[in-house]
C-alpha cells in the first residue's frame, strides 16, 4: 500500500527523493505527519525539539514518542489520523516531556486558511 504523497512521473534518471517537513512542525502533528507524508521522510522538529521548555532531550524525546505512538497504532491497523489527538493524550500521561510539548504546541495544527492566494489588484493603465 502506497503511503504518503505519490506523484506519477517520469523523473528519468533522477534518483528517488524523500519529503522533508521542517519549519514548526512538533509532536502533537505527527499523526499528520505520518498520514501525509509517509514513513519514508525527514522530519526536521527544530523549535519543536530545542524550544521544548523542559529542554532539548525533552524535546528530542516527546518527538520520537509522539511518531513510534503513530508507527505503532499504524502496525495495528487503527486509524491513526482520526485517533492521533486522543492518541498522544493518553501517551501523554506517562510521558511528561510529551505532556509539555502538547501544553505548549498542541493547539498548532495544519488546519488553518491557505495564504497562498493571489493577492493583486488589477491597476487601470493610460493604455488599457
Amino acid at each position: 500500500m502506497q503511503r504518503g504523497i505519490f506523484f506519477d512521473q517520469d523523473w528519468a534518471s533522477m534518483p528517488g527523493v524523500m519529503p522533508v517537513a521542517s519549519g514548526g512542525i512538533h509532536a502533537g502533528q505527527a499523526h499528520e505527519l505520518l498520514h501525509y507524508l509517509g514513513e519514508d521522510v525527514v522530519l526536521q522538529f527544530g523549535g519543536g525539539t530545542i524550544g521544548h521548555p523542559m529542554g532539548i532531550e525533552a524535546g528530542a524525546t516527546a518527538n520520537r514518542v509522539a511518531v513510534e505512538l503513530m508507527i505503532q497504532a499504524r502496525n495495528e491497523g487503527r486509524d491513526y489520523l482520526r485517533e492521533g489527538p486522543e492518541l498522544l493524550r493518553k501517551a501523554a500521561r506517562w510521558c511528561e516531556p510529551l505532556r509539555a510539548a502538547l501544553d505548549v504546541w498542541g493547539d498548532i495544527s495544519f488546519n488553518y486558511e491557505s495564504t497562498d492566494t493571489p493577492d493583486v489588484l488589477t491597476t487601470a493603465t493610460p493604455a488599457g
